[in-house]
């Protein structure tokens, strides 16, 4: 098994509950609106989901603006995301949101018609469980499995284990998670399996924190060992939702480079 080596402080637990037990939004939740497009009947209607925070713990316990971006942007884009080849064989598009923290992208994309699996590491996996029972009875009727999945960067074990109950993603995103040096590879690493099953593009939100010179380095690492794997193409703030979009909040995809055998 891989050891990951993102940091290991403490997660605040939220309180445990049954499934069948309802499950309020505490008051540090963030709200997150939505407008859902019916690939169907070309309807649109109104969603909201929770995203879950609290005041203390690491920086998994934070809704962080990146992710917002990100979240947006699959409403922005859901004609092209969210119903593109999977939904036509019959079946919601399968997104695997990779290092999740609050889960509030992969909530969104739930909340938008896709089926989701929620990952972190195992002991973030009570906040993301808590962001599933926060949202179940407002996607009980969508049709779409939302669910929660340990995951260790570098283990391909535990990708394996991911894509298992719904199949190997059609879509991954992962948000602001290019800052730790010794995650680099592991998290490549993750992304390039995730990717090769299904040829996923992977959407990737992350903010500039280039007043930092050590984290602009492994910024500029996490891109350069990407490029071996990968074609990366940038968005730019017009691409994304008129509100959430910001100068110095970047959206990238990245689509796995198919080598000839």
């Amino acid at each position: 098994m891989a050891s990951d080596p993102r940091p290991p402080n403490e997660v605040v637990s939220p309180p445990r509950v049954t499934p069948e037990e309802p499950c309020t939004p505490p008051p540090t939740a963030r709200s997150i609106q939505l407008t859902r497009r019916d690939p169907d009947t070309c309807q649109h209607s109104q969603v909201e989901v929770w995203a879950p925070q609290h005041l203390e713990g690491d920086e998994a316990v934070v809704v962080w603006d990146a992710a917002l971006v990100l979240a947006y942007f699959l409403e922005r884009h859901q004609g092209e995301f969210l119903s593109g080849p999977a939904s036509s064989l019959g079946r919601p598009v399968h997104l695997v949101d990779v290092g999740a923290g609050t889960g509030a992208v992969g909530l969104a994309a739930a909340a938008l018609g896709a089926s989701v699996t929620l990952t972190d590491l195992d002991r973030i996996q009570p906040l993301l469980e808590e962001g599933i029972r926060l949202n179940k009875a407002a996607l009980r009727s969508s049709g779409v499995a939302l669910r929660a999945a340990a995951l260790t960067w570098g283990s391909a074990e535990e990708v394996e284990a991911v894509c298992a109950p719904l199949g190997p993603p059609d879509l991954i995103t992962v948000s602001d998670c290019v800052y730790y040096q010794a995650s680099v590879a592991p998290l490549v690493f993750t992304l390039k399996e995730l990717s090769k099953l299904r040829g996923a593009p992977v959407l990737l939100s992350y903010e500039d924190r280039d007043y930092s010179p050590e984290k602009k380095k492994v910024k500029d690492q996490f891109f350069d060992l990407a490029e071996r794997y990968f074609r990366v193409s940038r968005y730019t703030s017009q691409d994304c939702h008129e509100t959430y979009a910001s100068d110095d909040i970047h959206v990238v995809r990245l689509d796995p480079i198919i080598k000839a055998s």
